[in-house]
């Protein structure tokens, strides 16, 4: 094969890649995320009157299946996964959050280190159970591997001192509640990132938060998705 054929066939196998990517759709704005989220929350006016951490891990399952079977309209789809993201984080539940930021990142141009960094971040000043514990330990330190594979060693970096990697305890409080709990500490137990990760913005990764300068909480929400940020102020 010369090295023109070979070329060839190299830019034929990573086309298929190169569509899939340009596929992915924008942030929908922010006055359309707000027309749909006011729909959503209409049609599943009773579910969000529930405010226990089941019935928002039940409602963010809901809303996670709804966007799965939406088609053709970007925005409801969107916002559906986005909520799912943010109800899961309110109740803890680490594994449905990380799959809403997955469906978002794979239809959406977001960075889901960022997302997801963000997310544990917020869950983790609310763990309080060992099953809390152990789960944002694990995905703080799967969050590293993703990042490492991704070329990103700033956000690997920051997300495995979150998770709390080997020779590394929890911060200070998450160890005295593992000792309240009684829970033996596993390896790799989560930590939280810096005071006031996971705020405003002045607070936040965009002030030199610990996942980099685009993870942000946004509109009190986590992570990305509702319209731009605003930028720090003296900072």
């Amino acid at each position: 094969m010369t090295l023109t054929s070979w070329t060839h066939t190299l830019l034929l196998a990573t086309l298929p890649l190169l569509i899939l990517q340009d596929k992915r759709f924008p942030i929908p704005d922010a006055a359309a995320q707000k027309e749909a989220e006011k729909l959503v929350r209409d049609v599943f006016k009773e579910d969000y009157a529930q405010k226990s951490a089941a019935a928002r891990t039940a409602l963010a399952r809901k809303l996670l299946q709804q966007g799965l079977e939406t088609k053709g309209d970007p925005t409801s789809c969107f916002v559906l996964f986005r909520e799912a993201r943010d109800l899961a984080v309110a109740a803890g539940d680490a594994a449905v959050a990380l799959q809403a930021i997955a469906e978002i990142a794979s239809r959406y141009e977001v960075d889901p280190v960022d997302m997801k960094g963000a997310a544990l971040a917020s869950m983790a000043k609310t763990a309080r159970t060992a099953e809390e514990f152990t789960a944002l330990a694990k995905a703080y330190l799967d969050l590293a591997g993703e990042a490492a594979n991704a070329d990103d060693p700033d956000s690997a970096e920051a997300a495995a001192s979150a998770g709390g990697t080997e020779g590394k305890g929890p911060a200070p409080d998450l160890e005295a509640r593992f000792k309240k709990q009684g829970v033996r500490r596993p390896q790799g137990a989560g930590r939280p990132g810096p005071e006031g990760e996971g705020g405003s913005c002045e607070e936040s990764g965009r002030c030199g938060g610990p996942f980099g300068a685009r993870s942000v909480l946004v509109h009190g929400q986590v992570g990305l998705g509702r319209g731009p940020a605003p930028p720090c102020q003296g900072g």
